[in-house]
């Protein structure tokens, strides 16, 4: 705006404002990383204690719910609720069978390299599919 109205000494402050800002953001991120007295990511979870329980209907009471701290059971559950919920999407592109077979549930596998490649020829999908999986590619 300033270098609009032709006032550029104001705008050089800015500029210098918005440099400061980037450089303080950076630094926040480094001192992030470089934390030691504790390590990033999910050290802990909570789950309702009955598994048949749906967490969005379990009562807020702490009883009903346990603490999950070991790594490995955390990804566990957070895999199996992450395959739950995304199994909602039943009817959309990606849940095709066409695509299914030749897709992983993880996204990886040579079908799923040319469709971000955009060399995938989605022939047996509707149209409306073929257009989801098209503009999928890393390049459209």
């Amino acid at each position: 705006m300033y270098e609009a109205m032709d006032q550029q000494g104001k705008a050089k402050i800015v500029q210098r404002i918005q440099r400061a800002e980037e450089l303080h953001r950076c630094y926040q991120k480094l001192q992030y990383i470089r934390r030691e007295t504790e390590t990033a990511g999910l050290r802990e979870i909570q789950v309702p204690s009955d598994p048949d329980i749906d967490p969005k209907e379990c009562p807020k009471d702490p009883s009903c719910w346990c603490t999950v701290r070991a790594p490995k059971e955390i990804q566990d559950l957070l895999i199996a609720r992450n395959r739950k919920h995304f199994g909602q999407a039943q009817g959309t592109p990606l849940t095709d069978p066409d695509i299914l077979a030749e897709v992983k549930y993880d996204g990886s596998g040579m079908t799923a390299n040319l469709i971000l490649e955009g060399e995938y020829s989605p022939t047996e999908l509707d149209e409306i599919s073929g257009l989801f999986v098209k503009h999928m590619t890393t390049n459209h």
